[in-house]
């Protein structure tokens, strides 16, 4: 019906907004349009996968105002709305799994952080190739790899 398609494309033009206001470094309200895409989102049933994409939308705008614990809450939420639909099938899933490692590296847990990058760099090739966030990914751990030989020479 209308007011379903209406209510889902808010929705998605919200999780949209809060991606660009994340990007353009306008944390606070990238994640203030994620609540309202969650918000939105859990009153519509059989949305349980847009719910997940909102939820690492969320954690992703979280972890970069360093609410670390927020931000992990959030996407390891996502992931397991993700795992309960669709299992690693969804194209967002990536994305939540790329979260995570970028938080495994900021709390120093360097192999959990490597795991993850190259689970998520593994699924983005399964689903799109060797794209620019495919490469994004292997420089992040690259980037990574480098800084711990270096404090292993320290």
């Amino acid at each position: 019906d209308r007011v379903g398609e209406d209510t889902y494309q808010m929705a998605a033009l919200c999780n949209n907004m809060s991606v660009a206001l994340r990007e353009l470094g306008q944390i606070k309200d990238a994640e203030s349009m994620a609540l309202q895409a969650i918000q939105i989102i859990r009153q519509m049933p059989g949305c349980e996968t847009e719910l997940a994409t909102s939820y690492t939308n969320l954690g992703q705008a979280q972890a970069r105002r360093y609410a670390y614990f927020d931000a992990r809450q959030s996407l390891t939420h996502a992931l397991q709305l993700f795992e309960n639909c669709n299992g690693n099938h969804d194209i967002h899933y990536a994305a939540a799994v790329y979260g995570l490692a970028e938080m495994d590296q900021a709390e120093g847990d360097y192999e959990a952080a490597e795991q993850g990058y190259l689970r998520a760099a593994g699924l983005i090739e399964r689903d799109f190739g060797h794209t620019e966030d495919y490469q994004q990914v292997m420089e992040d751990l690259k980037r990574m790899r480098e800084k711990v030989k270096n404090n292993e020479r320290d």
